[in-house]
């Protein structure tokens, strides 16, 4: 992004790729390099009323991460990130799971509050805390809400659903899943989409 601003011509280019390969405004943005994934994040943020935390500052507390199998963490994409009273701020790929929500707050025993951080982000925070930064992310077995009351579940490849292999969604298709399901619910318009997206950039 060189000008600092979503232009006419940058969002008519977006919408003619949209047509053509389909997905999300924001999407066809980030695939021209016309924004960036943290740009569409934060515009995600502001129109869904979801907090973004860029996490390059934050600092992991072990007696936090405690509260939250690692398996969860790694499976999930969840960091638990601060205690405030009696709410557990927790930074997710998907704040909007409902189902990771439910097993945080059964696991950690608090009330969640979830922010909206990029993927690549929180692996990046989980390979320093569990690897100190020498080994690759491995995401660990399935982390699914039936294990509250089983034990024991056998293990799946990553990336896979019972037989069938499928490959793990990026950082866009997560934000662009996360601006679909809030289009869908009325919470802003695909116009109001694009207006945030350009207040974000010309605000950098």
């Amino acid at each position: 992004m060189q000008s600092g601003t979503v232009t006419e011509d940058q969002l008519r280019a977006a919408r003619a790729l949209q047509a053509e390969i389909g997905g999300g405004l924001g999407k066809m943005l980030v695939k021209l390099g016309h924004i960036s994934e943290k740009q569409l994040a934060r515009a995600m943020s502001e129109l869904g009323g979801i907090r973004y935390m860029d996490l390059s500052e934050v600092k992991l507390l072990p007696s936090l991460m405690d509260l939250l199998p690692r398996s969860l963490m790694e499976e999930r994409l969840v960091i638990p990130i601060r205690l405030d009273h009696d709410s557990l701020i927790v930074a997710m790929a998907v704040p909007t799971d409902l189902e990771v929500l439910e097993i945080i707050r059964f696991d950690a025993g608090y009330n969640v509050e979830p922010v909206l951080a990029l993927d690549g982000d929180i692996r990046d925070k989980l390979n320093h805390y569990y690897y100190d930064g020498k080994e690759p992310f491995r995401p660990t077995t399935k982390y699914q809400l039936s294990d509250l009351v089983k034990e024991i579940q056998p293990s799946r490849p990553p990336g896979t659903v019972g037989s069938k292999k499928t490959s793990p969604a990026t950082t866009e298709q997560k934000l662009q899943a996360l601006a679909t399901l809030l289009m869908r619910k009325g919470v802003f318009t695909e116009q109001e989409f694009g207006r945030f997206l350009n207040d974000i950039v010309s605000a950098e």
